[in-house]
């Protein structure tokens, strides 16, 4: 008698985070282009979390929070976002995009970049360069084992981005001693090229040096968000993802034009011992067209033959 086979799921991440990227979020009554309500399609994006059943370790929101960098906007957007995280049970950690204010980011969510967090062993410190709230939101946090280590490549009243020297040099000595499951960076505009020409005149500029400091390193990806829509790439040997934006998405195959589009995307990152794992995740507008659980692609396996 053939032995019947048996299938276990074999690896589990250490670490899951979601990221959210490019939510555009408008004061109240606006609509962004005056066509789309990104409260409506950020509430749908939680909703799909939600609904879900993953826990996640964080969240991770990587940019253009808002679209006009004012108060109102943030508030609207920690109204929205922070209640679904409580209910999740999981801390939101923000990073500044080219849309967002950094006073005013600071005035709604607080000095992310310096407070002291009692979970953390050596709290980061304010930018020596920029006096006042309107320095670079740099900052790290750490979920467990994992290092999340936030950028800042916001140019204030520019829409490209940049990485000045003491953030570099402030990353280079976080990362002299390794978390004991690896590092993700968080860098709104991705050190990677755009297939979309548009937006290829408004990248992070210099991203050499961004490469130089994570080569070598326990960094297992860094995150970012800017353009839109998913891409990968990589870095000094790292892997890039570059997550879609639940606002509404860019089409990277239009030629010479940013062409928006209607959908939102998010992403679910998984860390694993030797790896990290982004997968995009579309919020479906259609029926759900099949749900199977563990047990029953299990079954479906043995069915099967394996195939």
């Amino acid at each position: 008698m053939t032995a019947r086979p048996t299938h276990t799921v074999t690896r589990r991440p250490t670490h899951t985070v979601i990221q959210l990227s490019d939510l555009h979020i408008v004061d109240p009554g606006d609509l962004l282009y005056g066509t789309v309500d990104t409260a409506a399609t950020l509430r749908a994006v939680l909703a799909r979390l939600e609904e879900s059943g993953l826990r996640p370790d964080a969240l991770i929101l990587s940019g253009d929070l808002t679209d006009t960098g004012r108060p109102a906007a943030y508030a609207r957007l920690r109204e929205i976002v922070e209640p679904v995280a409580a209910r999740l049970g999981t801390p939101v950690l923000y990073c500044a995009g080219n849309h967002d204010d950094r006073a005013a980011l600071r005035g709604a969510v607080g000095d992310l970049g310096e407070a002291a967090d009692p979970t953390v062993a050596d709290p980061t410190v304010a930018d020596p360069t920029v006096a006042g709230p309107g320095r670079p939101i740099r900052y790290a946090r750490y979920l467990g084992g994992l290092r999340i280590a936030v950028l800042d490549s916001s140019v204030p009243g520019q829409a490209h981005g940049e990485l000045g020297t003491d953030q570099l040099d402030w990353l280079a000595d976080l990362l002299r001693e390794p978390a004991p499951d690896g590092t993700i960076v968080v860098v709104h505009h991705p050190p990677a090229r755009s297939a979309n020409a548009v937006m290829d005149l408004i990248p992070l500029r210099d991203d050499a040096p961004l490469g130089a400091v994570i080569a070598g390193r326990d960094v297992k990806m860094v995150l970012a968000g800017h353009l839109h829509y998913g891409s990968a790439s990589s870095i000094g040997g790292v892997p890039v993802w570059i997550s879609g934006s639940t606002a509404y998405s860019l089409d990277p195959l239009a030629v010479d034009q940013a062409r928006g589009l209607g959908g939102s995307q998010f992403t679910r990152v998984d860390v694993y011992p030797d790896a990290a794992v982004a997968t995009t995740v579309p919020v479906p507008t259609g029926p759900v067209v099949h749900r199977l659980s563990l047990a029953d692609f299990e079954r479906y396996l043995d069915l099967s033959g394996g195939r």
